[in-house]
């Protein structure tokens, strides 16, 4: 698997001379649309567990499902023009489902390009990584839990279908644009890479924080005895 660094300077995630995930520029996503671009990424993205109502209602238990036999229905339905900005070439709609003789699930196109559980672990990681999405399974105890967990889906995809839909990077773009400290402009925002872009969020939101605490720790506005000193390097990893 990749590392952050490589992740972090836009290198694309190469599983052979077949299989390539390139990791797209701002203006890349704002040239296929937003919307469009985030639904093909949380359908590529998607374990059983944020379709329990879906797959219930279709007859299945969405804890019987593994990540890999939910990449291949959901990707199923994507047309390469939606895909294309990530994998090029590859057409998802040309694969069909196999089974070795062990019993363990492959897709397979008529090219030969196979995708097993293996090389799906690294695409899963890579755009999660890459669009900062953070997976959790979940299971139930018992089938009164259960159903209670697939009705509280049921009322999440029903919010979510009334509610107006807004760009998730527009706020984040223009806060940046406008912040002390981001060098990039408009002009040159668009040419950043999806997950340096979201670190540079991520960062300066930290650099901000680390500046209000230090300020109030040598103010004397906080109790300095309890107060963890840690927090006032900015150069420290914003995910601890």
């Amino acid at each position: 698997m990749m590392d952050d660094l490589q992740i972090y300077f836009g290198d694309d995630l190469i599983i052979n001379d077949k299989i390539q995930v390139r990791q797209p520029t701002i203006r890349d996503v704002a040239t296929m649309g937003e919307e469009r671009y985030y639904s093909m990424v949380f359908a590529l993205t998607a374990i059983s567990s944020d379709a329990k109502s879906f797959l219930w209602d279709a007859g299945i238990d969405w804890t019987d499902v593994s990540d890999f036999e939910m990449f291949c229905l959901m990707s199923a339905g994507l047309q390469k023009t939606e895909t294309e900005i990530l994998f090029g070439d590859l057409d998802f709609t040309e694969f069909y489902m196999k089974r070795r003789e062990d019993g363990t699930l492959f897709i397979e196109n008529n090219s030969g390009v196979v995708i097993d559980m293996y090389i799906h672990k690294k695409i899963h990681d890579y755009l999660c990584r890459i669009h900062n999405i953070k997976k959790r399974p979940e299971f139930a105890g018992n089938k009164l839990t259960k159903m209670v967990m697939i009705e509280d889906d049921r009322q999440r995809l029903k919010r979510e279908s009334t509610k107006a839909k807004e760009s998730m990077l527009l706020p984040l773009i223009s806060s940046m644009v406008n912040s002390e400290g981001f060098k990039y402009n408009i002009e040159t925002v668009q040419n950043m890479k999806l997950f340096a872009f979201m670190d540079s969020v991520r960062r300066i939101q930290l650099i901000k924080s680390t500046d209000h605490l230090t300020t109030a720790y040598y103010s004397g506005n906080m109790d300095v005895d309890k107060f963890d000193k840690s927090k006032l390097d900015w150069l420290r990893d914003y995910n601890k």
